[in-house]
């Protein structure tokens, strides 16, 4: 189950996409972690393939590429071929494959096996399942197209009050919030820095100047989280029944639901890094050549 995947679309690609012409404008190093080969332990390969695919992290990661590539657009006197080199490297950096395996390969090295098997089990459960088929189809491009729509209606008629609860219980015991928040500035901070290798020395923002870059595309996340964060969680769960929700809850407040949300949460965190740094690195190369102005 990923928690938080899904406010990706509206709170993270969209707004590193948005940001990322002007940032260039003004920001260097990135170091991508490399994981030695170790020897395979079948069962555990199993184990994370089929949590990989019953939460619907593998579907999910799919998606990606697409939000990313929907909301890149062209710069000011940006021609179409610099626009579709860009895209290229964009497309490249975030691909499903590479994404999947780095979260594969997070899990391998740091995953024990009593802790997936208690987990796979819990996804195999009809709850799991129903709330897994919820998050996957809010993961597409398209999936926050009714959102402003669903947040006027419940203005008008809010939901009710064990509804609210249960989705602060969610939001906690998730953080899926947070979670957004820290992918966002890691994402950001990680093209920024490696894209500004091929800027010319004297473009190079100083320190001072990328921390405040960064401190301020914090406070404008902060302000997007706090206001439409909660409305989001209760739009992307909608569909799903309040049983499920409460037994989802119930899971990710245990020690092994915790053990689950911080383990997933940190291999999205490592693919996501990895994918902007070689998003950077792509852009590094072109600024270096002088083909984008």
């Amino acid at each position: 189950m990923s928690s938080y995947r899904s406010i990706l679309s509206l709170l993270v690609v969209c707004f590193i996409a948005a940001a990322l012409p002007a940032a260039l404008a003004q920001e260097e190093s990135g170091q991508a972690p490399v994981s030695p080969i170790l020897r395979q332990d079948s069962e555990k390969e199993t184990l994370i393939k089929e949590l990989l695919e019953l939460s619907g992290l593998r579907a999910q990661l799919q998606y990606i590429r697409g939000n990313v590539l929907s909301r890149l657009s062209p710069g000011p006197g940006e021609s179409r071929q610099e626009f579709e080199e860009q895209r290229q490297i964009f497309a490249n950096a975030y691909d499903p494959g590479r994404l999947y395996e780095t979260v594969r390969g997070y899990l391998r090295h740091h995953a024990d096996k009593d802790r997936l098997r208690a987990v796979v089990e819990w996804l195999r459960s009809p709850s799991a399942r129903e709330i897994t088929e919820v998050e996957v189809e809010n993961s597409g491009p398209d999936a926050m197209q009714g959102f402003q729509s669903f947040a006027a209606r419940i203005r008008q008629n809010p939901p009710p009050q064990q509804r609210v609860a249960l989705m602060r219980r969610f939001q906690r015991a998730s953080r899926a919030l947070e979670q957004a928040l820290e992918t966002d500035m890691v994402t950001f901070q990680g093209i920024i820095e490696a894209a500004s290798r091929g800027l010319p020395p004297g473009r190079r923002p100083t320190a001072e100047q990328r921390q405040r870059l960064l401190a301020e595309m914090r406070a404008q996340l902060d302000v997007q989280i706090d206001q439409y964060g909660p409305t989001i969680l209760l739009y992307n769960y909608q569909e799903a029944s309040d049983e499920a929700l409460e037994d989802y809850v119930i899971f990710l407040e245990s020690d092994v639901g915790q053990w689950y949300v911080n383990i997933t949460n940190r291999a999205m965190l490592s693919a996501m890094s990895a994918a902007a740094r070689r998003a950077g690195n792509g852009m590094a190369q072109v600024l270096a050549r002088g083909t984008i102005r």
